[in-house]
């Protein structure tokens, strides 16, 4: 796909989460890996319920981040929502455990 092809198929809302997301999906990361956090039972894990603990955290930090920041203070809080719906979405999926089956 081309960057003309790629213009056409997403907003530019869709090309600036996927940045944000690309930026940010490793942000804060301990240098474990979730079956780790889940079988020591660590914070994240407790706090996430198990459920891409980690992958949770760094969405979580990258909102934190970009709301401290005020990186989306100039456009409205609608798009503000979907942004971070998106960039939340993108991140999670970042956890190859979702994407084989066991």
């Amino acid at each position: 796909m081309g960057s003309g092809e790629l213009k056409n198929a997403m907003s530019r809302l869709d090309m600036y989460s996927m940045l944000l997301a690309a930026a940010a999906h490793d942000v804060g990361h301990p240098g474990t890996n979730n079956l780790y956090q889940i079988n020591a039972q660590t914070h994240l894990a407790i706090t996430y319920n198990d459920k891409s603990p980690l992958e949770s955290m760094h969405a979580s930090k990258a909102s934190q981040l970009i709301k401290q920041s005020g990186l989306l203070d100039h456009i409205s809080s609608e798009q503000r929502s979907s942004v971070r719906a998106r960039m939340i979405s993108a991140i999670l999926a970042t956890d190859m455990s979702l994407h084989f089956n066991s």
